[in-house]
C-alpha cells in the first residue's frame, strides 16, 4: 500500500500511447482504444487537458478513472466542464482510501470546480459526496417487455407483444417521414437549441456530431471469435447501433432524436420536438423504440411515458419502473430543479 502512486495522463499522453504506440504506462486495461480514440478526437479537448488517472501499485495498474472536456456556450449551464466517464479499483484495494486519493488527483488536475458526473455508480456517488460534491437526482423510465423467468412470465410477455403490435399499428396513421442522418447541420442544431430551453445542458453542435461519429461502443455482430475486452469499461457489444433521426412533417423539421441499441435494449438519448407536431414525433419515437425483438427500453420523458400509456403500450411493470440517476455537481454549483436532463448527457450518449 505504501508504493501506490497516481499518475495523470493528458490528451497528448493518450495520443502518444494510442497512435504512436509509446510505452508510458497506459494499456487496454485502463482504457479501450475505441474510447481513447474518441477522447483524443473530442472537439473541446486541448492537448494539455487531463484525460485519465491510473493508480499503480509498483508497476501494476490497479485502478483508473477517465474524463473528457465539454463546453456549453448557450442555455442554462454555460462554461467548460469535465465529465467523469469511468472509474474502477481492483476489489482487493477497495475500502482502503485508494479510490479517494485517485479521484482527488484527477479532480485537482482538471479543476475541482468544473468536474461533473452523471449516472455514476453508488460507490462513486458516495465517494464524490465525501469529497464535497452535491448530488441531484432524476428519474429515468424503464419498460421491460420480456420475462424468461417462468412460464407465467413467458405467457405474459407474449400477451404484451400482441397488445403492443396492435398499438404500434395504430400509430402508423400519423403522417410523417423519418430522415436518418449521420451529422447535425446548422438548421437542425438551431431546432435543437430552440426546443432545449428547459434542459440543464445544451451541447454544441460539434459535440453532438462528435458523439455520433465517435461512440464508445463497437458492435461485434455476434461474432463468436470476436476478441474479448480487457478493460472493465469495455467497448464490445454483440449488437450496437446509434441512430440520429429527423422527423419531417409538411416539409419542415418537427422533431429530432437519437436512439442507441445495445443488444436487446434501446435507449432514447436525445429528444426534441415542436409542440404542434407532438403526436407525429411521439409516434415516430415510439415506433422506433419498440422494435419487434427489443426486450427493454429506457428514456427520460414523462410526456413520452404518458403518451405510450394513452396509446396502449403495455409492459411487464404494473407501474412504470424508474432508475434513479445522479447528477454530480461541484460544491456551490446549483441547477434548477425543474430543468431537464437528457438521456445522452454526460457520457450516456452511447
Amino acid at each position: 500500500m505504501t508504493n501506490i502512486i497516481n499518475k495523470v495522463y493528458t490528451i497528448n499522453d493518450l495520443r502518444d500511447w494510442l497512435i504512436s504506440n509509446q510505452s508510458n504506462g497506459l494499456s487496454e486495461y485502463c482504457i479501450t482504444p475505441t474510447r481513447a480514440y474518441a477522447l483524443i478526437s473530442n472537439p473541446c479537448a486541448r492537448v494539455t487537458d487531463p484525460a485519465i488517472v491510473v493508480a499503480f501499485d509498483e508497476d501494476n495498474a490497479i485502478g483508473y478513472s477517465a474524463v473528457y472536456a465539454d463546453e456549453h456556450l448557450i442555455g442554462n449551464t454555460k462554461g467548460r466542464f469535465f465529465w467523469g466517464t469511468t472509474e474502477w479499483i481492483e476489489p482487493q484495494y477497495r475500502g482502503k482510501g485508494v479510490a479517494g486519493k485517485m479521484m482527488r488527483a484527477l479532480k485537482e488536475a482538471v479543476g475541482e470546480n468544473i468536474y461533473i458526473g452523471l449516472d455514476s455508480s453508488i460507490a462513486s456517488i458516495k465517494l464524490d459526496q465525501k469529497q464535497g460534491s452535491f448530488i441531484q437526482w432524476y428519474d429515468r423510465t424503464r419498460f421491460n417487455f420480456v420475462s424468461h423467468d417462468s412460464l407465467k412470465g413467458i405467457v405474459l410477455s407474449r400477451y404484451i407483444e400482441r397488445c403492443n403490435k396492435n398499438a404500434l399499428n395504430s400509430l402508423t396513421q400519423f403522417d410523417f417521414q423519418n430522415e436518418y442522418v449521420r451529422f447535425i447541420d446548422e438548421s437542425t442544431y438551431q431546432f435543437i437549441a430552440k426546443h432545449a430551453q428547459n434542459d440543464v445542458f445544451i451541447r454544441q453542435r460539434e459535440m453532438l456530431n462528435w458523439m455520433l461519429q465517435y461512440p464508445f461502443y463497437v458492435g461485434t455482430h455476434k461474432d463468436a471469435k470476436a476478441r474479448k475486452d480487457i478493460c472493465e469499461f469495455g467497448c464490445y457489444k454483440e449488437e450496437y447501433n446509434l441512430d440520429a433521426i429527423k422527423v419531417i412533417v409538411a416539409n419542415e423539421i418537427a422533431g429530432f432524436y437519437i436512439i442507441s441499441r445495445t443488444n436487446k435494449e434501446q435507449v432514447l438519448r436525445y429528444f426534441y420536438y415542436d409542440e404542434k407536431y407532438k403526436n407525429e414525433v411521439f409516434a415516430s419515437v415510439t415506433l422506433n423504440l419498440l422494435k419487434p425483438d427489443i426486450e427493454r427500453i429506457r428514456f427520460i420523458s414523462n410526456e413520452l411515458q404518458e403518451y405510450m400509456h394513452q396509446h396502449g403500450i403495455n409492459h411487464l411493470n404494473k407501474k412504470s419502473y424508474y432508475d434513479k440517476i445522479a447528477l454530480t455537481l461541484p460544491p456551490g454549483m446549483i441547477v434548477g430543479e425543474k430543468l431537464h436532463i437528457q438521456g445522452g448527457d454526460g457520457d450516456m450518449f452511447c
